[in-house]
């Protein structure tokens, strides 16, 4: 019963927290739609138009990666590449919101995603109530995405880092049958989900995999083994929900380079350094800073070294940017 309760205590505590915080520019689309009176702008209605685009694929029962053939005739323009999995969730709101609203219902199921995930992830390693709370809260609502997301909804996509590592540390860690199959099914999932929601965190999904399994092998080579061993037949899943998962992608990425060469790229494999940041931003103070901002910008604007553009900023405390529109 405690622990029913606490758990009831941490779901009502992570939504009443996201109605505070986000229902100036989220939940209140629900009451008034600011795409009715043309007040939606930007990457915002770029976003919208191509989570639209990807939900009527999926009713029409298309590939939801396929080009979209109503534009550059005759190739169409190519989606397979540019996070198409974000209009997925427009399955559970398209139906009943218009197009804004339902973005708005993803942003803000992505950041109760992000909590919740964070703190299963926690209290399964150990972690204490309050702790996972905290820390889960925290995540969801870190300073270094909330400035971002007016203009990049997808980036609210972090949800599916602690529920991948979940499923991974449920699988290997785990005693019940049931669970490890359903982590095996979870860990493709998210994995795949990943890469169809945003590119750039499925780089860092990758990287972070690459991390862990160095450790385990130069560190824990005993036991990385022994996991293998005992899960194979739950990694054997774990592959083959991979190729179920990846084929719709991977056909229509085929049929665009059918008749497009991949692009070239300047820099290392691609990467602007423009946009790039460096340790410098952990520890010159930001004119982003929600308490001393306004009284440090005049200071670091005459610093050549300090100056940047906005995505340079990577400051640990940053300020929640009030958009005049959505």
């Amino acid at each position: 019963m405690k622990k029913k309760f606490s758990f009831l205590f941490v779901i009502i505590g992570f939504l009443g927290i996201n109605l505070l915080f986000n229902y100036q520019y989220y939940w209140r689309q629900l009451i008034s739609d600011d795409s009715t009176i043309g007040a939606v702008h930007g990457e915002v209605q770029a976003t919208e138009w191509g989570m639209e685009q990807v939900y009527q694929k999926i009713i029409s029962f298309q590939n939801p990666f396929s080009p979209i053939k109503n534009y550059l005739y005759p190739f169409g323009l190519d989606i397979a590449a540019s996070d198409p999995g974000a209009g997925f969730f427009f399955i559970f709101f398209r139906p009943f919101l218009s197009p804004h609203q339902s973005l708005a219902m993803t942003v803000v199921i992505n950041l109760f995603l992000a909590n919740l995930g964070m703190f299963f992830l926690l209290k399964k390693l150990g972690f204490s109530t309050l702790i996972s709370f905290l820390i889960g809260l925290s995540y969801g609502y870190t300073t270094a995405l909330m400035p971002r997301i007016g203009g990049h909804p997808t980036y609210t996509s972090i949800y599916l880092f602690p529920w991948f590592f979940l499923c991974v540390y449920s699988l290997f860690l785990g005693n019940k049958s049931k669970i490890k199959v359903l982590s095996s099914l979870g860990i493709p999932f998210f994995f795949v989900l990943t890469l169809w929601q945003n590119f750039y965190f499925f780089v860092i999904l990758l990287l972070s995999c690459l991390s862990l399994l160095m450790y385990l092998f130069f560190r824990r080579r005993d036991l990385l083994f022994k996991n293998i061993r005992s899960n194979w037949i739950y990694l054997f899943i774990i592959f083959l929900m991979l190729l179920l998962f990846l084929y719709p992608w991977f056909t229509a990425l085929y049929e665009v380079f059918l008749f497009e060469e991949a692009p070239k790229t300047t820099g290392w494999l691609g990467a602007n350094t423009i946009f790039a940041s460096d340790l410098f931003g952990f520890f010159v103070p930001s004119g982003y800073n929600y308490y001393y901002g306004q009284l440090i910008s005049p200071i670091i604007d005459r610093i050549p070294f300090a100056q940047g553009i906005f995505e340079n900023f990577t400051y640990l405390c940053s300020r929640v940017f009030e958009f005049e529109n959505f």
